[in-house]
C-alpha cells in the first residue's frame, strides 16, 4: 500500500509551509462556524471546505514550479512574522539562563548571561557602550 502512494505521489508537489498554513486556516474556520447559527456558520463552512479543496489541489498538483514560487512569495510576505515567533520561542527557551537587551541606540537585542550584576554592554551592531544590571 505505502509503495502505492509513493508511486501515486511520484512527480506531484506534496505538503509546504503554505500547505500547512491553509489547513491550519481551514480547521479554524470550521472552528469559527460551530459558534455561529444560520448563514454566518454556512459562511465558515464553505469558506473552510475551499480552503481544504485548495490545500488537497496543491498538494496533488503536478505543476510543481508554480506551486514552489507560490511557497516562495507566501514565505517572503509572512518571513517577519515567522522570524518573530522564532525569536519569541527562542527568549522563551533561553529564560533561565540569559536575558535579553535592547541597545537604547538602534534597538536591536543583545542577550546577556543572567546573574553578573552590573555589567558593561557593547552593542554588536552600532557599538555603543552602555551599562545595565543582570
Amino acid at each position: 500500500m505505502r509503495d502505492k502512494f509513493i508511486k501515486f505521489m511520484y512527480g506531484r508537489y506534496g505538503v509546504d509551509e503554505l500547505n500547512k498554513t491553509a489547513a491550519i486556516f481551514a480547521i479554524a474556520l470550521s472552528f469559527l462556524g460551530m459558534f455561529f447559527k444560520g448563514w454566518v456558520s454556512f459562511g465558515f463552512s464553505f469558506l473552510s471546505l475551499l480552503t481544504v479543496v485548495l490545500v488537497i489541489y496543491r498538494t496533488f498538483s503536478r505543476n510543481i514550479n508554480k506551486r514552489v514560487m507560490e511557497n516562495h512569495k507566501f514565505l517572503a510576505k509572512t518571513n517577519k512574522i515567522r522570524v518573530w515567533f522564532r525569536f519569541c520561542k527562542t527568549r522563551f527557551n533561553d529564560r533561565k539562563t540569559y536575558k535579553y537587551i535592547r541597545c537604547p541606540k538602534c534597538k536591536n537585542y543583545s542577550r546577556v548571561p543572567k546573574g553578573k550584576g552590573k555589567i558593561k554592554i557593547t552593542c554588536r551592531v552600532c557599538k555603543k557602550q552602555f551599562d545595565k544590571k543582570v
